[in-house]
């Protein structure tokens, strides 16, 4: 299977975006997405975001069933109030079998549509896989530890470790590498990122990268009984996060 996992910066760079996605669709199974807006309009929402970018996401990929995560209502989107409601989604080709979804929020309160984990569960003929999007904690002060992040490892943890099968988490963690919120996932995952030398996971349109050095955001996770067949960031410049491309069995 091939999953495709991108923050779509609220569908910022809608053209490119949705050009994007009309190639990949074409051999990708799931596309786990972060930073979606849920309207009812056509139009802009704050911040230059696509108020109903989650349904034009809908019209282009027919071929797949779309599994929502909300994050609660007046959450703020680059510092203004969002109009319409934010989230994340996972889409999956309609010829899998989703056999469970569910998530939670890491932490409490919600306020900037951060800090979610959504999951969804797929049977094929031989195994079964459990696929985690999250779209991390972000916080103003930066990308390093604090314990609200450090419970919000510990808790999708702990959800995996009550659930067979092989298990992926990705998405954009808004963490820096060198954490110990993310060493705890290293004990029981396969890192890809760090596996395979991933330096960056920012487009240029993230023009902050060299003044916080955090060039890398976004991360798998894979258990190590999940066979990767191939794996990298995609240069493909839709948001101010790049693509990330797994393929796997």
């Amino acid at each position: 299977m091939k999953l495709i996992s991108l923050n779509i910066w609220g569908g910022k760079l809608y053209e490119p975006l949705m050009e994007f996605i009309s190639e990949a669709k074409k051999d990708t199974d799931i596309f786990c997405f972060q930073e979606l807006f849920f309207g009812n309009r056509p139009g802009y929402d704050v911040g230059g975001a696509r108020a109903n970018i989650a349904k034009e996401l809908e019209s282009a990929l027919l071929e797949f069933n779309i599994y929502p995560y909300f994050a609660p209502k007046n959450s703020f989107f680059m510092g203004e109030m969002a109009l319409s409601t934010i989230g994340q989604a996972i889409f999956v080709r309609k010829n899998l079998s989703v056999t469970d979804k569910g998530g939670f929020y890491t932490h409490h309160p919600v306020t900037n549509h951060s800090g979610i984990f959504q999951y969804i569960k797929i049977r094929t003929d031989k195994d079964e896989f459990i696929i985690g999007n999250i779209h991390g904690l972000w916080l103003p002060t930066g990308k390093l530890d604090n314990p609200e992040r450090i419970k919000q490892s510990e808790m999708i943890i702990d959800l995996y470790a009550t659930h067979k099968g092989k298990k992926i988490i990705c998405g954009d963690f808004n963490l820096r590498p060198e954490t110990e919120s993310i060493a705890i996932f290293n004990k029981d995952f396969k890192n890809l990122i760090k596996d395979f030398g991933i330096n960056s996971t920012r487009s240029s349109f993230y023009k902050d990268a060299e003044r916080y050095k955090d060039f890398i955001s976004d991360y798998v996770f894979v258990s190590r009984d999940v066979n990767v067949m191939n794996f990298k960031t995609i240069d493909a410049f839709v948001s101010d996060h790049l693509p990330i491309m797994l393929e796997f069995s």
